[in-house]
């Protein structure tokens, strides 16, 4: 399930009586679970995320199918991760472990004259990618970020 009105509120109720950015990260490690996505459904969900947190940026074209999606969502070397609060999902993002083994990855396609020449060296990248928050909480709560 996805973010809901009541949902922020219930978070800003959490968080209320912390004014601490620190304080208020810390609060809400504690009442997130985060998890690697697992199965064609938790994927789904995600890619609707993405898709809703984009639109509203600006930062993606209308879509029939209202998700967004690709081909490194199924890289071997990657991993989806989904935030949720009370089984809610407020934010996702996608890491890639670049090395000799996995190439794979948003910003080894993009740069892969300036990163791969480090890889081959024998460096190792995370490539942190298609981060997003609900547009229910993005804005209100930076600690998501």
């Amino acid at each position: 399930m996805r973010c809901t009105t009541a949902t922020a509120t219930r978070v800003g109720e959490l968080l209320a009586h912390e004014t601490r950015l620190d304080a208020r990260i810390a609060t809400l490690r504690r009442l997130v679970d985060q998890r690697i996505v697992v199965g064609a459904e938790a994927l789904d969900e995600v890619q609707a995320l993405r898709y809703a947190a984009f639109r509203r940026e600006g930062t993606t074209a209308a879509r029939a199918d209202r998700r967004l999606g690709d081909r490194f969502d199924h890289s071997s070397n990657g991993a989806v991760f989904a935030i949720r609060f009370e089984d809610r999902l407020c934010a996702t993002i996608r890491l890639h472990i670049v090395d000799a083994v996995g190439l794979e990855s948003p910003a080894c396609s993009v740069f892969a004259d300036q990163l791969l020449p480090r890889v081959e060296a024998g460096e190792r990248l995370v490539d942190p990618n298609s981060f997003c928050v609900d547009p229910h909480l993005a804005g209100r709560f930076p600690e998501f970020a």
